[in-house]
């Protein structure tokens, strides 16, 4: 398989930076994923803690305990922040989407060669292992 290959599916089913990593360009994969990281995790913990809170309920002698029940509790501890979770899906979908596309442009251009990103090397006019711009 390919390294692009390689670097976009990555990109596109593990977690967005994981492709840049790959192809070595480690600033931009480092901070998407770290992005990533944090929208997703800071956004779970919120909606874990919101949901602890809302099981509380089911603590109270006489409560009735089951799955619709406990379903219930929770989509109605999450209904009032509805419109964050959906912010946070977005910029979590828009990272995603732009690792891909980023992963595959720079795997098509052949960046991952040059860790500098100065261009790939090649022998030309200035002798061998001069890096070409562009």
């Amino acid at each position: 398989m390919k390294t692009l290959t390689k670097a976009v599916l990555l990109s596109a089913l593990a977690a967005p930076g994981t492709g840049e990593i790959l192809l070595r360009r480690y600033g931009r994969g480092i901070f998407l994923l770290a992005c990533f990281l944090i929208v997703a995790g800071s956004t779970l913990a919120v909606a874990f803690v919101q949901i602890w809170q809302s099981l509380d309920a089911f603590a109270r002698p006489g409560a009735t305990l089951g799955p619709e029940a406990i379903l219930r509790s929770a989509g109605q501890a999450l209904r009032p922040h509805a419109a964050r979770y959906a912010a946070a899906l977005v910029v979590l979908l828009i990272l995603w989407g732009f690792s891909v596309i980023e992963t595959y442009w720079l795997g098509r251009k052949g960046v991952w060669d040059d860790p500098v990103h100065e261009g790939p090397r090649t022998e030309g006019p200035g002798g061998p292992g001069v890096r070409r711009r562009g």
